[in-house]
């Protein structure tokens, strides 16, 4: 399982262009073992980031957004 928190809450999660969900959020790590996955989080009003995980592995991750675009 993978869960992502989000600095403010409410911040969706893109695998691709599919929206996976908003944050706080839970996601099976159904990704081939071992391979680096890249999603997106945004929510309007603050700048977009990218993060990494790796496939088949178990992590929390926090990602603090910062007002912008």
């Amino acid at each position: 399982i993978v869960q992502i928190d989000s600095e403010p809450d409410g911040a969706e999660v893109y695998s691709d262009k599919e929206l996976l969900g908003t944050t706080p959020l839970f996601l099976p790590n159904n990704y081939p073992e071992g391979q680096p996955v890249v999603l997106k989080v945004q929510r309007k009003g603050y700048t977009s980031k990218q993060l990494g995980l790796v496939g088949g592995k178990g992590e929390r991750i926090l990602v603090k957004l910062t007002p912008g675009k």
